[in-house]
């Protein structure tokens, strides 16, 4: 009988250490903790996404709104600025209750590579008023938002000299989506899109 109770309550010790884990690793939404200093490679981004080491051979890989999320806000965060770092889509997601800023922001523009895989994602809400957003983990002022579409910027702007020989996004439907109150439009996916850049392969459903 003793023995069974101590198993009862490390089993009840060991969960209460992983709700615990759980909830750290997305503890920077509400604290604003996380920097580029701080960075998001290896074990420490898998906490973010599904898998993935964001390689081409292991793209960081999305599939729950959380995870999506994880993905605007660390873009904007600057935590991709350091090389092509690979992204894919691997479920079809529902972003209804989010509301997101544009993907890529004058500072930091968007120079990865995401592959939608074929998915949808439903009930996009992208605003560049900062008052709407969903728990933003840091202020994004007016100058950051100027570039309005699903991506802000895609690309180099006024001088920047990322490698951008690998950017795009591929094979990705959004349905039901939004931008600043408005159906979103096929004119409304890019904000600055760079030359260099082919062309953003999103296709747009109502």
């Amino acid at each position: 009988m003793m023995k069974r109770k101590l198993s009862l309550v490390t089993l009840a010790v060991f969960l209460c250490l992983l709700m615990t884990l759980s909830t750290v690793s997305h503890a920077w939404f509400f604290e604003g903790g996380v920097s580029s200093e701080l960075g998001i490679y290896g074990g420490v981004g898998v906490s973010y996404f599904n898998s993935g080491d964001g390689s081409e051979a292991q793209p960081y890989e999305i599939s729950t709104p959380i995870q999506l999320y994880n993905f605007v806000w660390l873009q904007n965060m600057g935590n991709f600025s350091g090389g092509t770092v690979y992204f894919r889509i691997s479920a079809d997601i529902d972003m209804a209750g989010y509301t997101l800023p544009p993907i890529g922001i004058a500072e930091y523009p968007f120079v990865g590579n995401l592959d939608g895989g074929g998915h949808t994602v439903l009930n996009l809400t992208v605003s560049t008023c900062a008052e709407d957003f969903t728990d933003p983990p840091v202020a994004l002022g007016d100058s950051a938002l100027a570039y309005v579409g699903v991506f802000g910027v895609v690309g180099n702007l006024d001088g920047q000299s990322f490698d951008i020989s690998h950017t795009g996004v591929n094979s990705l439907t959004l349905h039901n989506s939004a931008i600043n109150g408005e159906s979103l439009a096929e004119d409304d996916l890019a904000g600055f899109l760079d030359v260099g850049v082919s062309e953003l392969q999103i296709t747009v459903t109502q």
